[in-house]
């Protein structure tokens, strides 16, 4: 059963790692056309923000659900959240 944990685990922290680096490649998208308007707008050249959001680091991830496990969990709106 162990196993079975620390698979879920892993598959769920690399599939958030994918969802960090698409949405980190969308706003490097959207920090390029910022700085391509704005730059426009006021004749000048910009450099593009730097947007990232970073992810939780796997040990992170683990004590995030670790607590998330301990205290229980429940659906609100479109977010899970823990009870406490």
């Amino acid at each position: 059963m162990r196993e079975f944990w620390h698979e879920l685990e892993a598959a769920t922290n690399a599939r958030q790692a994918a969802l960090f680096a698409a949405l980190n490649a969308q706003l490097e998208v959207l920090a390029r056309r910022i700085e391509a308007v704005v730059g426009d707008a006021l004749d000048v050249a910009l450099e593009p923000a730097a947007l990232a959001i970073a992810p939780p680091t796997p040990e992170q991830f683990h004590a995030d659900l670790r607590e998330l496990f301990s205290t229980g969990a429940r659906r609100s709106g479109p977010a899970l959240t823990s009870i406490r």
